[in-house]
């Protein structure tokens, strides 16, 4: 015997049967509807069809989607780094030509004996002594190595001049580096 919802699923599974869906498809739309797998079969039974097999769904592995979500992160990060990273200049016209455009860059190059550091960025250029020769006296190379100062500029008008000396458009700048020349000079 028939309860009443089985014959109302039986004649929703009939109609649409008979409109040309395939049972397969019928059963599936069922179940998302959350209509149970029993009640369905009990249905398709009593119209005297075949039960279709219905694979089930694997469920997402938790390790896939942390997989996924973790190249995806490193895609990301490389982009960042190659779109972001400042351009690493080998020659002052690559350099000048980043700083002008207020782009992020950095540059080495030597003053006489001296081996200075720069790096651009938001048209502002940080100048830092990297190396110093050993025939400098011992005082003067632990006033000066490591130290730095930022220097600011207009978009368009970066001088040379601020990698051609150390003291180049010094008055623009600010730091331990600028305050150990002015030290000294005096």
């Amino acid at each position: 015997m028939v309860d009443a919802y089985t014959k109302q699923l039986k004649k929703y599974i009939k109609e649409q049967l008979d409109r040309g869906f395939e049972t397969k498809k019928i059963v599936k739309h069922l179940l998302k509807s959350g209509i149970s797998k029993t009640q369905i079969d009990k249905a398709i039974k009593a119209l005297g069809k075949k039960v279709p097999p219905v694979k089930k769904q694997k469920k997402k592995s938790f390790w896939m989607y942390a997989g996924i979500s973790i190249s995806v992160l490193i895609i990301i990060l490389v982009f960042v780094i190659i779109f972001f990273a400042p351009a690493r200049c080998t020659t002052e016209e690559c350099f000048v030509s980043k700083a002008n455009n207020c782009m992020a860059a950095t540059y080495t190059n030597k003053i006489g004996k001296t081996t200075m550091y720069y790096e651009t960025n938001d048209c502002i250029l940080v100048k830092t002594v990297k190396e110093m020769s050993n025939d400098e006296p011992r005082a003067v190379i632990n006033a000066f190595f490591g130290k730095s100062m930022r220097c600011r500029f207009n978009k368009n008008d970066f001088s040379p001049l601020f990698i051609h000396s150390i003291t180049g458009y010094m008055e623009a700048c600010d730091g331990p580096l600028k305050e150990q020349i002015l030290q000294t000079a005096i």
